[in-house]
């Protein structure tokens, strides 16, 4: 048997029960297990004689226990590990040297302690979602040594905390960028505007300050910028209205000041690439804003 693989019907499939199996580490040749969105709970059983593993989804169950370290230890041709929406908890394990993992999602758990230096050991990652735990202290400076990245999802981490660093610009295929509900915080780095694949800027409900740099018209395929709930200060650049793909600004909750410019509030609609989102507080002066208390 190399592959098992049990679709999901809907948002809960009533096909399976109970736990994982210890049998399945006997299957020598086993490459892809997939069982998502199941009740299949418990602890996860002891897999470590698989080395053969490529991929294995087990999003959204009830499992539980620490991280599954040995999953990447020993199955060198893993290329992706999808754990999200379970029970698991403790601290993230110290990470092996992969040159093959793309897809981390180890989301919406209970891990805790801080993100490792050795997450640097992830050499080809794509995909890292760390977001929905309760992780804390400050990003590591290794983490933007994976250049690899295009999505980085690290929000709803109340406790995770620091500055967004002046390496972000080393992660030039960056397309999502989710740091919300952190206590990250600070001004945002130039380097940041170097990011020219970003599509979506999610900084929302943080610490960030400072006033919001006319750069971001370098961001030409951004399509979301959530930066509400903040302390940021000073005008709206005019630049917001350079990005044509740019449907959602949200900037409420923040420190700013003056006019909504003429050419932005130009870009409101409802037509695809429009403007459809635009949200500031009454402190800002606006006659094409989309009213705060209407946003889910």
């Amino acid at each position: 048997v190399e592959e098992i693989f049990f679709r999901p019907h809907g948002i809960q499939s009533t096909n399976m029960r109970g736990t994982l199996p210890f049998d399945v580490s006997l299957l020598s040749s086993l490459t892809l297990f997939i069982i998502s969105r199941e009740p299949i709970s418990g602890p996860f059983p002891d897999w470590s004689t698989l080395t053969t593993l490529e991929q294995v989804l087990l999003n959204n169950n009830e499992l539980e226990g620490s991280f599954p370290a040995y999953i990447l230890e020993q199955n060198p041709s893993l290329r992706m590990l999808h754990l999200s929406g379970n029970f698991f908890e403790g601290p993230l394990p110290v990470f092996a040297v992969s040159d093959a993992l793309q897809d981390l999602r180890i989301d919406n758990n209970n891990f805790t302690g801080s993100i490792v230096s050795d997450i640097s050991n992830l050499l080809t990652i794509k995909s890292l979602y760390l977001d929905n735990n309760e992780l804390s202290g400050e990003v590591p400076e290794a983490l933007y040594d994976l250049t690899d990245l295009t999505t980085l999802f690290l929000g709803n981490n109340t406790g995770l905390a620091g500055i967004v660093s002046t390496n972000i610009g080393k992660l030039s295929n960056l397309i999502k960028f989710n740091a919300a509900n952190t206590s990250m915080g600070g001004a945002l780095p130039e380097e940041l505007f170097l990011l020219t694949e970003l599509k979506t800027l999610n900084l929302g409900v943080g610490s960030f300050a400072g006033p919001l740099p006319e750069s971001f018209s370098n961001l030409i395929n951004l399509e979301a910028a959530i930066l509400h709930t903040n302390s940021f200060t000073g005008t709206i650049p005019s630049g917001f209205a350079n990005l044509a793909m740019l449907e959602t600004l949200e900037l409420h909750g923040n420190d700013l000041t003056g006019t909504v410019p003429t050419e932005l509030c130009g870009r409101r609609g409802e037509a695809f690439n429009d403007l459809k989102t635009l949200t500031v507080d009454d402190s800002v002066a606006c006659d094409c804003c989309t009213p705060v208390e209407t946003q889910e």
